[in-house]
């Protein structure tokens, strides 16, 4: 049986008779009474002198407190008889790890490596997501195969419409500021403007997308399909939609990505608390989430903030810095810009972004008192993107919150 604890300087028995006479530290389960002791020698020991915790037991690993007061019961003019304990299982592993970090190394357990990989898996990374009835009859709506440029037109008006709705109900709206284009499928490119007498383009380099996108000064949750505004690859109103004004900051962005993503259907860009909260260090956001994993290797940074976009120049900046293959952008000092395949991948790359920058900030603020974050390595990181950023399983994030908005608010912005 265990001897009682001492309390006092007066107790002349050595800590570390207080593990029974036969048996190591891993072999003895110590009773309640011996780990509230045992917490608080960690909490007494010189390095934490100064702390200020209510005496309470904790849960810590049984051969970790046996292993670390064995070796302090050892030293015992290294201990200090404040009246003071730990109280939470991150604060009695920080003080494992100061008193004895080869004895916390010792006794972590060590998960079995287990790397996953795409090899078996279903070619079309949405049906990794889910799974149906064996006859293959319930599955999982991805994108809609749309034909008919008209029809799809209305599709896409209908879908910009609701992603505005979506980013009045997160609180994004900000006075003028704010923009989602996408391409028009009756005219991706302005090519009737640009045929010779014979009918043949007369260049390839100036066919340039007619852009739907969001009027100036109207707030984002009284945004409909009527009020959508088509532009001119020249920045012009179309009268082929709403008469209203536009963003000249936003026509200047989003045509210069546009033009140099011609794969790219929609781009979205606006001052979110949270992004423009993270945008002001410069920084990346860290992958250390699975939801952060839809922007590993998919989020780039724009380093330079040039003023408000009233030129071309600056809008082929962005483009620039977002290379290739991104589908965001942290624009420093200004906010977040989010590409996709269709409105929704835009929508709900930037929402995910957006989310993600309020968790970096929390992370960044917990790990100042010296708690140590964990990221997700890149094999595992890479795994998990292969399937999040595929286009059809980002439009499926989507498509519930498109759904709840029709439910909730009838169909009258589709209108």
């Amino acid at each position: 049986m265990l001897s009682k604890a001492p309390h006092g300087r007066d107790s002349g028995r050595p800590h570390r008779a207080l593990i029974p006479d036969g048996a190591s530290p891993q072999d003895q389960p110590p009773s309640a009474a011996y780990r509230e002791f045992a917490a608080a020698q960690l909490a007494r020991h010189e390095s934490f002198s100064n702390s200020c915790f209510p005496a309470r037991a904790l849960a810590l690993d049984d051969s970790l407190i046996l292993h670390t007061l064995a070796t302090l019961g050892s030293t015992r003019s290294t201990l200090i008889m404040a009246p003071v304990a730990i109280e939470t299982p991150s604060q009695a592993t920080a003080a494992a790890a100061a008193v004895a970090p080869h004895l916390l190394k010792a006794n972590k357990p060590h998960a079995p490596e287990f790397k996953q990989s795409v090899a078996g898996l279903s070619e079309n990374p949405l049906q990794r997501t889910y799974r149906g009835n064996k006859e293959g009859t319930i599955h999982l709506e991805g994108i809609p195969k749309i034909s008919d440029p008209y029809e799809k037109r209305e599709w896409v008006k209908q879908q910009l419409a609701a992603a505005f709705q979506y980013w009045g109900k997160l609180g994004y709206a900000e006075g003028l500021s704010g923009h989602i284009t996408v391409r028009d499928p009756v005219m991706p490119d302005h090519s009737w403007r640009n045929k010779t007498r014979s009918g043949m383009r007369s260049s390839l380099t100036d066919l340039r997308p007619c852009l739907r996108m969001n009027p100036i000064a109207v707030h984002f949750s009284s945004i409909t399909v009527s009020k959508l505004v088509l532009v001119t690859p020249e920045g012009y109103v179309h009268p082929d939609g709403a008469q209203l004004p536009i963003n000249t900051a936003g026509f200047h962005i989003h045509t210069a990505i546009h033009d140099a993503r011609p794969e790219i259907q929609a781009a979205a860009h606006c001052h979110s608390l949270h992004g423009k909260a993270w945008s002001v260090f410069g920084k990346p956001i860290d992958i250390m989430t699975q939801d952060a994993c839809l922007f590993y290797d998919n989020c780039a940074v724009y380093k330079n903030f040039g003023g408000i976009v009233l030129a071309p120049e600056e809008g082929k900046n962005i483009a620039e810095a977002l290379g290739p293959k991104s589908k965001a952008c942290i624009l420093q000092n200004h906010g977040l810009l989010t590409l996709g395949m269709t409105v929704g991948e835009a929508a709900y790359y930037f929402s995910a972004l957006d989310r993600l920058c309020k968790v970096q900030l929390m992370t960044e603020a917990a790990s100042a008192s010296g708690i140590q974050r964990n990221i997700i390595d890149d094999d595992d990181a890479s795994f998990t993107a292969a399937t999040l950023q595929h286009p059809e399983n980002v439009y499926a994030n989507w498509k519930p919150e498109y759904e709840l908005l029709v439910e909730e608010k009838g169909d009258k912005f589709l209108r």
